[in-house]
């Protein structure tokens, strides 16, 4: 039977397996299909994602007209139909704005499989374990810095370490753990440059930079934490860890910098 939320959205439970609902210390993971009431598929986690299924922290106040109303309405192997209204969606905006395949007075229809629900401690254990297996499976001897940050110098530097302040250039090629790469200097035919210690683009370039000098190249182990977080970014999953080789090309010394 059909509920109703504080908001006016509707849902109804196709499925449920009995397990404890997601609450707003979880983090969970889910596909999602979108459709209008014609039953026209707008997107899905299939299609968006390529197959991955979207992962979140549940937030502690939902926003409303949103699938983050659903997500405590769900455990384990749940499923579940959530419909919100679009005249709510596009209230403040012009009809010209409103997209002809959410004609007023229709509800938008969203499909939810609730796959996990899992605490931020069960994650970090897991992601920690996936860092250490493919250091091990590829044969790496990282170490371990104090950040979590892992790392190996593959090429002994030659000419001095960096400091903060410093300008580098670098090649890089980074790619997830399953060897899928994502991103690289190489292809463009032109080092990364930046600053050490300033903006950097992930919290563990300041502390990766520092490890070895001119001359040198390193292969550096992120874990989410030290990256993009627990939000997907680009090609980047949430919580993904990263794998980076890194070659320093270039250095430019500040003016006031003490060798």
């Amino acid at each position: 039977s059909m509920e109703k939320l504080k908001s006016g959205s509707e849902y109804k439970i196709v499925e449920t397996k009995g397990n404890p609902k997601a609450d707003t210390s979880k983090f969970v993971e889910f596909h999602l299909s979108m459709f209008n009431e014609k039953d026209s598929l707008l997107g899905s986690s299939f299609k968006m994602q390529n197959g991955k299924p979207f992962s979140m922290k549940v937030p502690a106040a939902p926003q409303k007209f949103s699938i983050e109303e659903a997500l405590t309405l769900m455990g384990e192997g749940d499923s579940l139909q959530l419909f919100v209204p679009t005249d709510s969606i596009f209230k403040g905006f012009m009809e010209t704005q409103r997209p002809e395949f959410l004609p007023k007075g229709t509800k938008l229809k969203f499909h939810f499989r609730m796959l996990k629900v899992t605490t931020l401690a069960e994650i970090n254990k897991k992601h920690e374990a996936e860092i250490d297996e493919y250091a091990k499976k590829k044969n790496l001897a990282v170490t371990k810095t104090a950040s979590g940050l892992r790392y190996i110098v593959t090429k002994p530097h030659t000419g001095e370490l960096l400091k903060d302040g410093d300008s580098v250039a670098v090649h890089y090629t980074g790619k997830l753990l399953n060897d899928e790469p994502f991103d690289s200097s190489l292809p463009k035919g032109a080092p990364f440059e930046l600053v050490v210690s300033e903006t950097p683009v992930i919290a563990a370039w300041p502390e990766a930079l520092k490890l070895t000098g001119m001359g040198g190249k390193i292969t550096i182990l992120v874990p989410y934490y030290l990256g993009y977080g627990d939000r997907p970014s680009g090609p980047i999953p949430a919580f993904g860890a990263m794998v980076f080789a890194v070659s320093y090309t270039h250095l430019t010394l500040p003016t006031n910098r003490e060798v």
